[in-house]
């Protein structure tokens, strides 16, 4: 009776900055207001659990609400310590543009760098990629190839900070540093060095150097406005009235946080203006930063939801934001300089804004080269994404082999969307040979990091015998670790070995309670399976009302697979169950024929018609 799901895999979770071309393996429902949609389109994607906090802050009851809690758990878990097997790549220097300190040219350590020279994932500092050769200023104790990681006492963890730290309190054209040196394995050294003039004064420099990660471009400037907006409103699901601001917004980066001059994760980013809404009546425009509300700091983008929130409809208020000369092409501007200086988090973004179409026209072609960009800048999130629009042929050509290298990379650079990643091209031969053990090790290594869909993934191999043993009561440990998290074909799975009693005990109330967890999460599986637990009253009191809206709702959800299932599993039905499937096809203006328990070609058109809705 029950279904447990399909087995291919319905999609590929990727673990990286929100702007990353990701596909879950949920669907979305296609009827709910257009306002809620446009928010959640604009932070599905997200790697910030913080802008799908302001989701759920705005809609605690969302069509996506479950989905949001899912997402947020899922990169919460995602810091969790990374997978160091496999070789890393390495190169013999950096593949980005060189900062140049005067009589030293640095660069980034990135992934290619920290296999080169041996460092592990927490070592930081710059590589030293040029000295140059003056007699009077050449420090003999540095060579190229060696890893900077103080100067005068303090940790250097960029270039930027370098800048900074060589330029700040600059009494004269010449300065000395001390360096922590280390090369070739050896013991930290330390060298003193006499600068060249950086063409900085004292004491603005510090300043200048934090304010301009790309030293080599000025960055176009803004200015700060108040606008007084008269705020709209609506009716939140416990009938409250709430402030409505009308806009679509994301969080700001601490990497545009910085390029312009606002304190990291401050502020929230407008990415669309909604129509007729109080934002676009008072003159909000694509691209601006809110700042402020009525003088209260805005720190980030859940907190602008809860301050507009606490209005009322009506309320009259004073929005300061900082706006760009040139609204969203500043910020293009401004991150695309950083990018071709060699950010490989600056090129990340573009990559991510350019795939969504985030205050630029969408161009997955662009998209794909900065991905590369950030990718070759050694940035772990942007391997990932590269590699992910390779497999896909999206906007590069297809090459899935090379995405598998560069799932790799990510993998060992420890992005967990990597190691998930590298674990399904394995699983289903997507450019390397189908290899299911090895499949497991790289599924083992996400779900022991808390990735609930690799968790599911075990689950599925331990029940098949794909690549492990087959064994019920691991497959089982593992979909109830998936569904604590919030998986919710993991939930439908779980809830069927209650049911059956394979891998646990048999618990009825159990599988029930499952069940609705899963229907609750967005499982069309699983919405069936509640459905008949409710008709049957098995586990739960019998309520077959609620029984045909979940049938109806998980036709919708789990589309033509559930459909046919239904339609074959139905000669096990007895007859008095299929004519009330008769009947609730009928109620939903999908079936005309008789109520007479037969199911023929007008029963499965009718179920295969009430699938394509969803």
């Amino acid at each position: 009776m029950f279904f447990r799901s399909n087995l291919c895999v319905l999609a590929v979770a990727l673990t990286m900055v929100g702007t990353t071309p990701a596909v879950s393996d949920e669907t979305y429902l296609a009827q709910t207001d257009q306002v809620e949609i446009t928010f959640w389109e604009s932070v599905k994607d997200s790697a910030d659990p913080a802008e799908l906090k302001a989701y759920l802050a705005a809609y605690p009851d969302g069509k996506f609400a479950a989905l949001a809690r899912i997402r947020i758990e899922r990169l919460e878990n995602s810091k969790a310590e990374a997978p160091v097997d496999g070789e890393a790549e390495a190169a013999a220097l950096p593949p980005v543009s060189p900062t140049d300190l005067g009589v030293l040219s640095i660069a980034p350590l990135n992934e290619a760098t920290r296999a080169e020279y041996g460092v592990d994932e927490a070592a930081t500092g710059v590589v030293v990629t040029e000295v140059v050769a003056d007699d009077a200023t050449t420090p003999v104790d540095v060579k190229v190839g060696d890893l900077v990681t103080e100067i005068d006492g303090a940790p250097v963890a960029t270039p930027e900070e370098a800048v900074a730290l060589v330029s700040a309190g600059k009494a004269s054209k010449r300065r000395v540093a001390v360096f922590s040196v280390v090369s070739d394995g050896a013991e930290p050294r330390f060298a003193v060095i006499a600068f060249a003039d950086l063409n900085v004064t004292a004491p603005q420099a510090a300043a200048d150097a934090a304010a301009e990660p790309a030293p080599s471009a000025a960055l176009e400037t803004g200015e700060r406005l108040a606008v007084p907006v008269r705020l709209k409103g609506y009716t939140d699901n416990e009938g409250r009235e709430r402030g409505r601001l009308g806009v679509q917004i994301s969080s700001v980066s601490e990497l545009l946080g910085e390029a312009i001059g606002i304190e990291t994760q401050d502020g929230a980013l407008i990415l669309d203006v909604i129509a007729d809404g109080a934002g676009e009546a008072a003159g909000l425009k694509v691209a601006d930063i809110v700042l402020a509300i009525d003088g209260r700091k805005v720190a980030g983008m859940a907190d602008l939801v809860n301050i507009i929130q606490s209005y009322s409809p009506g309320a009259e208020i004073e929005v300061t934001v900082w706006r760009g000369e040139k609204g969203a092409e500043t910020i293009i501007d401004l991150t695309k300089r950083l990018a071709e200086s060699g950010n490989g988090q600056a090129a990340f973004e573009l990559g991510g804004r350019y795939s969504n179409g985030n205050l630029v026209e969408k161009d997955e072609a662009t998209a794909a080269r900065y991905y590369r960009m950030g990718a070759e800048a050694g940035h772990p999130a942007a391997m990932t994404a590269y590699g992910y629009v390779l497999a896909l042929g999206t906007g590069v050509a297809k090459n899935q082999p090379e995405s598998v290298e560069w799932y790799r990379k990510a993998a060992n650079a420890g992005d967990m969307g990597g190691v998930y990643q590298l674990a399904h091209a394995h699983d289903y031969g997507l450019g390397v040979t189908q290899d299911r053990a090895e499949a497991t090790r790289w599924y083992r290594k996400a779900a022991d990091a808390g990735n609930q869909y690799a968790m599911n993934r075990l689950g599925i191999f331990y029940e098949q015998g794909w690549g492990v043993g087959q064994d019920a009561a691991e497959a089982a440990r593992w979909f109830q670790a998936a569904s604590d998290k919030g998986h919710a074909e993991s939930a439908n799975r779980i809830g069927s070995a209650y049911f059956s009693g394979v891998g646990v005990p048999t618990d009825e109330a159990k599988g029930v309670a499952f069940f609705r967890k899963s229907a609750e999460l967005g499982n069309g599986w699983g919405m069936f399976n509640l459905a008949m637990s409710l008709y049957n009253g098995n586990g739960v009191e019998r309520d077959r009302q609620q029984a045909a809206k979940w049938v109806i709702e998980g036709l919708r959800k789990a589309g033509p697979g559930l459909a046919e299932s239904v339609f074959e599993k139905s000669k096990t039905y007895d007859v008095a169950t299929r004519k009330w499937l008769q009947r609730v096809l009928r109620n939903a203006g999908a079936y005309t024929g008789r109520i007479d328990g037969i199911f023929g070609p007008k029963v499965k058109q009718a179920l295969e018609a009430v699938a394509r809705q969803g």
